[in-house]
């Protein structure tokens, strides 16, 4: 087909579908839920046809331009935000979803030029599974867990597992040549994950990140054989349970238990085991953290909490996936070493409002260094180098006064989302001194 004449023709069936459930929203009274996730899963179903319409990448990469450019002036002018664009904004909680979606669309068929079918699949689990899980979630969820936005149920989880392992399976069975038990397995374990991640996003964020874990996912593991995917299937589910059981002594809500789960198994699998090593340091002392036993209004911690720790780790952990560079290793380590000194510090400030900070911070360096830096030393002892645990002592320091200089009402122990910005940018710019310093030394 020519590409222009697919380019117009997806966009006519775009208006064609706004208009139409428009329509059908004042003629029989559709609920603003019911007709944001039709408008979704026509687009959805829309676009996961692509690699019968377009074979370049051009024309999809434009479409998602002029797609995320319309909803913007859609969402930015009330009289199509109320006309238009009645059915994507007829809901009343903030979502950038449908400006993620199209860009969503444009990543995964970039990412996937020679595998079309994961990028249907990729589209797919998004279009059906987060749909379904929305609507079941709304009707009939009555059991709940916290997240950064309020509740979602575990019934609308366990639909988007469902519908998840099923988009995922059945195609893989049909048109590939992977194997049956193989097929079955790469289907339960995706499904897991990608539910994990639809827990724990918010504000849209799941229509970005949905797609691109599935196609990656699938790009990962279609090689791998039974027993090595069986394997992950235990250990995510060993990971959940684990920090399910210790939820009573830990500050974080459901979404940022689940979160942690998804940190710990990319940790592992990215890295090795000994990459969890300074993860599970940080999450057992914050277990011991103010009272041991704490109330369900003490479960205050959000997914944000969960990411501000973590994203500074995972991106020396991706970097090392990448480039397989052993000295990635001691950034890895660095960057947690401060999240931990952030947190003693907030912790103890909050707690001991006669102790000087200074003493605080001091003390919280230190003990960061000792629980983040023996186990680094004990797992790369035959690579030990004196230059190395000194900087490690000077970067806890220096994370802890970053720290204590920068948050304001330190004495509070804040939790706002500027506070997690300034503890993960702290962790991040600590644990990339090494990595500068040897840029500068070639």
């Amino acid at each position: 087909m020519n590409p222009w004449i697919g380019i117009f023709s997806v966009l006519g069936s775009l208006g064609l579908l706004l208009g139409g459930c428009r329509y059908a929203s004042q003629r029989f009274s559709l609920s603003a839920e019911l007709s944001r996730k039709i408008v979704h899963m026509g687009m959805g179903i829309l676009c996961t046809l692509f690699p019968l319409i377009f074979a370049q990448t051009w024309p999809v990469l434009l479409l998602a331009g002029v797609a995320v450019c319309s909803l913007l002036v859609v969402r930015t002018l009330p009289g199509l935000r109320t006309t238009i664009g009645a059915s994507l904004h007829g809901v009343t909680r903030s979502s950038l979803g449908e400006l993620l979606f199209p860009v969503a669309v444009a990543a995964v068929w970039y990412i996937s030029p020679e595998n079309p079918l994961y990028y249907s699949l990729s589209v797919l689990v998004l279009t059906l599974a987060d749909a379904f899980a929305a609507l079941v979630g709304t009707k009939y969820g009555l059991r709940h867990y916290t997240t950064a936005e309020g509740h979602k149920s575990w019934e609308g989880s366990f639909t988007f597992f469902s519908a998840a392992f099923l988009c995922i399976h059945v195609p893989l069975l049909l048109l590939t040549t992977i194997g049956r038990a193989e097929c079955l397995l790469i289907a339960l374990l995706i499904a897991i994950l990608v539910m994990l991640v639809e827990a724990v996003a918010w504000r849209g964020l799941d229509n970005l990140f949905i797609p691109l874990c599935v196609c990656i996912l699938l790009n990962v593991y279609d090689s791998f054989s039974a027993w090595q995917i069986l394997i992950r299937i235990f250990f995510i589910l060993c990971i959940i349970i684990a920090l399910f059981i210790v939820r009573s002594r830990s500050r974080l809500d459901d979404a940022a238990i689940l979160g942690a789960s998804l940190v710990a198994y990319l940790s592992v699998t990215a890295g090795g085991w000994q990459w969890v090593i300074a993860p599970l340091v940080l999450f057992i002392n914050y277990l011991f953290l103010g009272p041991l036993k704490k109330s369900a209004a003490e479960r205050v911690h959000t997914i944000h909490a969960t990411l501000s720790v973590a994203l500074p780790g995972l991106f020396w952990l991706l970097l090392f996936y990448r480039h397989q560079s052993p000295e990635l290793f001691f950034c890895y380590n660095l960057a947690y070493m401060a999240e931990l000194t952030c947190i003693f510090i907030a912790q103890w400030a909050f707690e001991f409002q006669e102790k000087s900070l200074t003493k605080i911070m001091t003390k919280a360096s230190l003990l960061a260094f000792a629980m983040i830096m023996i186990p680094y030393f004990l797992v790369t002892y035959r690579q030990l180098r004196i230059l190395d645990l000194l900087f490690a002592l000077i970067a806890a320091l220096l994370s802890g006064l970053l720290f204590r200089f920068l948050q304001p009402q330190i004495r509070d122990c804040p939790l706002n989302l500027p506070r997690y910005l300034r503890q993960g940018g702290i962790g991040f710019a600590i644990s990339s001194l090494p990595f500068v310093f040897s840029l500068l030394l070639r």
